[in-house]
């Protein structure tokens, strides 16, 4: 079960690396927007495992 959090989290981010550039003008995700990404995934998978961030 674990795996399968992974994957989708994960997946989500890399469908949305294609997809947000075209509603936002093809400009890639800045660090102010994909920070938030990053702390996102972590949280679900280490609350996923029974851990905190």
């Amino acid at each position: 079960m674990p795996n399968d959090v992974i994957r989708a989290s994960t997946q989500l981010y890399a469908d949305f690396d294609r997809q947000i550039p075209l509603l936002i003008d093809d400009a890639p995700l800045d660090d102010l927007q994909f920070d938030p990404a990053v702390q996102s995934v972590t949280s679900i998978i280490l609350s996923g495992i029974g851990l905190s961030s």
